[in-house]
């Protein structure tokens, strides 16, 4: 039987530390991991599969390798892998949120504001009754989420829908582990298929 043993514990290794990322920095470096773990697994189980004798063995290949063309989720982490590999623009970004309060953290209240471009700064002016707060900007990243791609001039939206139903999520450990999960699922099917 084929070795995918490792490829899917580091996979689920990457999910792993993509959920207790703290930047989005290190969340990318565990996506772009699982993507490439994910998708070893399946090369090396498309291989082992292809040398078994026997139509059991190749109506398995038949129905998974057709479900990662037309299933959005498995079609999409399959082009997010090449876009990681070949291109220079990311699968996942995150909106910047700006939140401002005292330096004592006190709620305030605004009359009015507005933004504006400075050179190279953005410029909030609050128009406030509190007088004589300090007030304090901090710039977070919001909650990360899956980009749509471009691979050899195609377009992959993040996926809404996988194996027919509805995914209620594009953030990147929700999609993860769904793709993971697929996989095991279908490596486990090809254990009772005789070698």
């Amino acid at each position: 039987m084929i070795d995918t043993n490792r490829d899917i514990q580091a996979a689920t290794r990457a999910i792993e530390e993509m959920a207790n990322a703290t930047d989005l920095s290190d969340l990318k470096t565990a996506w772009e991991s699982f993507l490439f773990r994910v998708e070893r697994s399946w090369e090396r189980t498309e291989r082992f599969v292809q040398k078994l004798p026997g139509g059991a063995a190749q109506s398995w290949l038949r129905a998974n390798a057709k479900l990662r063309r037309a299933d959005p989720l498995l079609q999409y982490l399959k082009q997010a892998r090449n876009a990681e590999t070949h291109t220079i623009a990311s699968t996942i970004e995150s909106d910047q949120i700006i939140s401002i309060s005292d330096k004592f953290g006190r709620p305030f209240s605004v009359k009015d504001f507005k933004v504006f471009i400075d050179g190279n700064s953005l410029v909030l002016d609050l128009n406030s009754l509190d007088i004589g707060i300090d007030w304090v900007g901090n710039v977070e990243p919001a909650t990360p989420k899956l980009q749509r791609i471009l691979v050899r001039g195609k377009k992959y939206d993040p996926p809404v829908s996988h194996l027919g139903n509805r995914i209620g999520s594009a953030h990147p450990v929700f999609v993860a582990t769904l793709g993971l999960n697929f996989y095991k699922g279908a490596y486990a099917a090809i254990e009772p298929i005789p070698t």
